[in-house]
């Protein structure tokens, strides 16, 4: 899957293909109310950052990603709430 593949219109980082990079547009707000946005702030997930997709567990679950110099294991439900836009 390349990112031209992808939909301009609606990208999450879940959907990235690995090797790829892309600046965090936003997060989104879980829909069952957790504080999943919160922590994803906290742990460094910030508009404007970039991020690289660097690996895909089997089934696309989970998605490690760089942000900054630190490597970050998300599950795919928290990686589908940062929406992003390819560089």
């Amino acid at each position: 899957m390349t990112i031209e593949s992808l939909s301009a219109d609606f990208l999450t980082l879940a959907r990235l293909p690995r090797g790829c990079s892309a600046t965090i547009e936003r997060i989104a707000a879980a829909s069952d109310g957790s504080a999943t946005e919160q922590r994803l702030l906290e742990i460094g997930f910030e508009e404007g950052k970039k991020v690289e997709v660097v690996h895909l567990g089997p089934f696309g679950d989970p998605v490690a990603v760089r942000v900054d110099r630190q490597t970050i294991a998300l599950r795919r439900r928290e990686a589908e709430l940062v929406e992003v836009a390819p560089l």
